[in-house]
C-alpha cells in the first residue's frame, strides 16, 4: 500500500485496497483498538475486499461494549443531556468493496450499515449515516 497522507483521497485508498491480495477482515480491531486506548469515537469505517474472519467476539457486541465505556450513568445527567449522549453512539459501518459476504449489522441498531460496492456515491451515504441524516 502506499503512504497515506493528508492528500490522499478515501477513494483513492479504497482503490488500493481493492487491488491487495484476499485474505480475512477482524472489523472489530479498530473498535477493540478505540476500547483499549479509550477513545471515543463516532463512526467506525471498515473497508474491505476480504471475506469477514470468524470472530472472537462479535462486531455487533463490540461496538455496544465500546458505546457503554465511559458513559455516565443515565442517574446522574438530566434528560435532555442524557438524549445528547445517546445522539454520541459510536457507529460502524462495514463497507464491503467486493461481493464477498460483508453483513455483520443487526437490523435493530441503527447505528450499524452495511454498504456492498464502493464508489463516490458510497461516499453521500456513510457522510449521511455518520450525520444521522438517514
Amino acid at each position: 500500500m502506499t503512504a497515506i497522507t493528508a492528500e490522499t483521497s478515501l477513494a483513492d485508498v479504497a482503490g488500493d485496497l481493492v487491488k491487495r491480495a484476499r485474505g480475512t477482515t477482524d472489523c472489530t480491531l479498530p473498535i477493540t483498538w478505540a476500547l483499549a486506548e479509550g477513545r471515543a469515537v463516532d463512526v467506525f469505517v471498515v473497508l474491505t475486499n476480504n471475506a469477514l474472519w470468524t470472530f472472537a467476539a462479535s462486531p455487533v457486541e463490540t461496538l455496544r461494549k465500546h458505546r457503554q465505556v465511559g458513559l455516565p450513568s443515565p442517574a446522574l445527567l438530566s434528560p435532555m443531556l442524557m438524549d445528547m449522549v445517546m445522539a454520541m453512539e459510536s457507529c460502524l459501518v462495514m463497507c464491503g468493496l467486493t461481493g464477498v459476504g460483508h453483513a455483520v449489522a443487526d437490523m435493530e441498531d441503527r447505528g450499524l450499515l452495511n454498504i456492498c460496492g464502493f464508489d463516490t456515491r458510497a461516499l453521500n451515504v456513510i457522510r449521511s449515516f455518520a450525520k444521522d441524516l438517514i
